[in-house]
């Protein structure tokens, strides 16, 4: 046997380890929580709002709920710790990618925020380009 015919069974042996469970996302390496103590939204904000100690979410979801998620935010860095954009570590300049103003998100936006069930750690939320 060929040595890309090996490889590509070796792969197709690991496929089913890779993919997440039917009705689950897979879980980005950033978030730090226990699985099992783990949920998600994702879907399409439809109501925001951004205050020096404030973040406001409402999202339509893509299991057909509509959620309402507060943040308070105690300190500057707080603000980032847990915030990505396209998986990547949101900056203080980026917020000009996902709103046009502080209380008005670019249209569409789409986001996922995982929420960790035993509050060890802080909300995630994983802003995402229309494409993902």
């Amino acid at each position: 046997m060929k040595k890309t015919h090996r490889m590509l069974i070796i792969f197709l042996c690991l496929l089913p380890i890779a993919k997440s469970e039917p009705g689950r996302l897979l879980v980005p390496s950033y978030v730090m929580c226990e699985r099992n103590a783990l949920t998600s939204y994702r879907g399409i904000v439809t109501n925001y709002q951004r205050e020096r100690t404030l973040l406001m979410i409402e999202l339509d979801t893509t299991q057909a709920t509509h959620e309402k998620l507060s943040i308070q935010l105690n300190s500057d860095s707080e603000r980032y710790i847990n915030v990505f954009i396209d998986h990547h570590p949101m900056l203080l300049g980026h917020w000009p990618l996902i709103e046009d103003s502080r209380e008005r998100i670019k249209s569409p936006s789409y986001v996922t925020i995982w929420l960790c069930m035993d509050n060890q750690v802080a909300p995630i939320i994983n802003w995402q380009s229309p494409e993902e």
